[in-house]
């Protein structure tokens, strides 16, 4: 669950490359949140503030 999960995310991202120029920029909890949009729907990306060790993401 947590790779389709995951999968579904990156793939939002990559679809949503070209449009990142509407993107708002905030804070949340102290990150730096990204909110955008992609197929008329609402997207929040919020970023760490430093790579966990190893980058298990990549």
């Amino acid at each position: 669950m947590k790779i389709r999960n995951l999968f579904a995310v990156i793939t939002l991202l990559l679809t949503a490359s070209y449009q990142l120029y509407a993107q708002t920029d905030t804070l949340w909890k102290g990150f730096k949140r990204h909110d955008f949009m992609v197929a008329e729907r609402k997207c929040i990306l919020v970023s760490p503030q430093s790579d966990a060790p190893g980058k298990p993401w990549i």
